[in-house]
């Protein structure tokens, strides 16, 4: 009873000033340029970077990929060489660096992909060929996934998917019969989405299981549409897309869930044009997940483009979009959620394809680091890492210094976790510690 009185104060004592402040807004004036459009984003070196298609971003002269760091916009595509008719549409963080792929761009004699370490952009090898071009990436088992239309990556045949492992491409299996838009990793495996009917020569409609050794189907996989976004709340794996159907659901409109054995349906799901929405994008805000796509309504709420999830129910985040266009990319950056797409308004005000969404009271990133001590370190036998409160679901990664990903624990109801040394050799190594509201801090440790 005591929890729940100091709740419904805590409630209370929210002003009416802070709830309309829950709204979007503009990020600068936005990204311009012909059909101009958002369609990813990623954080690195504490700045927001953004790919796209477009010639400018606020005032600055910057195709295809800038910069924002909370106030200005400035050039993130200096050295990398973007055609003005295409654009970058992924980006991750791999090996300490920012890694970007997308459609006829290049860096040196990388086609397609390059990497970021801060100062410069550089390749990763021949890059990819083939129809040559490149949807999503992702980090699984420290190796980067990239998936896409291709065949070829280095010089390697690969059908669709590779890997690259800091200085090489493989093959991932055999591959896929059709394209890749979607890589999401959930325990400890690496989901695949796209518009393919088979992976590694296993029927698989849509979406694909890979183990690091081989595929495996999902229940009966999606059909009547592709599979274009994944999300990871603890255990359970978020599926969007445009599908009519998945597993054994008959009408899933837009986005389900995958505890690891079957689909279940979020509520009504999101609805669009002929009862059926489209969901593009998928991330974790102060832990809901949020929808972003093509879509106007769920049940009875209504709201244009982007939703939430609290895991019960689907809410509103003002008037997403303003059905001025789709939402294609969503990030978190500096405990605010960041819509990009092919909009030009939201929540009323004019935004040009980029807009912002605080939630008052949301755990912040600086908190989140603020709260972790690591001791000694360097060290030579063992460290520790200590909370400042308990973790109820917050995964930490060693990872060593090409990228590879040595452990990985999951905290619940605990606030310390003891590093040994081992048989681990002596250098520099970086811990990856992420909360359950998608707060992510990167730390270095150094043995001894």
């Amino acid at each position: 009873m005591k929890k729940q009185l100091q709740t419904i104060i805590l409630l209370g004592a929210i002003s009416v000033s802070s709830m309309n402040a829950q709204t979007w807004s503009a990020v600068g004036t936005g990204v311009r340029g012909t059909a101009a459009n958002v369609a990813s984003m990623g954080v690195f070196g504490g700045e927001l970077y953004v790919g796209g298609g477009f010639d400018t971003a606020g005032s600055v002269e910057s195709f295809n990929l800038a910069k924002w760091n909370g106030t200005t916009w400035s050039v993130g595509n200096s050295g990398l060489t973007i055609s003005t008719a295409f654009g970058v549409s992924a980006m991750t963080n791999f090996n300490t660096q920012l890694i970007a792929g997308g459609t006829s761009f290049a860096s040196g004699a990388s086609q397609d992909v390059a990497t970021w370490n801060g100062t410069t952009w550089g390749p990763l090898t021949t890059g990819i060929y083939g129809s040559g071009y490149l949807n999503c990436l992702a980090v699984f088992n420290g190796e980067l996934y990239v998936g896409g239309s291709f065949v070829k990556a280095g010089g390697v045949t690969a059908s669709n998917i590779a890997k690259w492992n800091g200085s090489s491409w493989s093959a991932v299996g055999t591959g896929t019969n059709g394209e890749v838009f979607a890589l999401g990793v959930c325990n400890n495996a690496l989901y695949i989405g796209g518009s393919f009917t088979s992976a590694g020569g296993t029927a698989s409609p849509c979406i694909a299981k890979w183990n690091g050794t081989s595929y495996s189907a999902m229940s009966t996989g999606a059909t009547g549409g592709n599979v274009y976004a994944f999300a990871t709340i603890g255990t359970d794996l978020y599926v969007g897309g445009d599908f009519t159907s998945i597993g054994t659901i008959g009408t899933p409109k837009g986005v389900v869930k995958w505890n690891g054995s079957a689909f279940s349906a979020l509520g009504s799901g999101v609805i669009g044009s002929l009862n059926v929405g489209t969901v593009f994008a998928l991330t974790v805000y102060n832990g809901n997940l949020i929808a972003g796509g093509s879509f106007s309504s769920s049940g009875l709420s209504s709201f244009d483009g982007v939703a939430k999830w609290n895991g019960s129910t689907w809410l509103a985040l003002g008037s997403g979009d303003d059905a001025s266009g789709s939402v294609r990319a969503l990030c978190v950056y500096n405990s605010s959620l960041y819509m990009g797409g092919d909009f030009i308004s939201a929540g009323g005000n004019s935004v040009n394809h980029i807009a912002k969404w605080t939630e008052p009271n949301g755990v912040t990133e600086n908190y989140f680091e603020s709260g972790i001590t690591i001791y000694p370190n360097p060290f030579s036998s063992e460290t520790t890492i200590e909370f400042n409160e308990l973790q109820k679901n917050t995964t930490v990664k060693l990872i060593d210094i090409v990228g590879k990903e040595i452990k990985t624990v999951v905290l619940k109801d605990e606030n310390k976790l003891t590093i040994e040394k081992g048989n681990l050799k002596a250098g520099i190594y970086f811990l990856e510690m992420k909360d359950e509201n998608y707060n992510t801090v990167n730390k270095k440790i150094v043995i001894q």
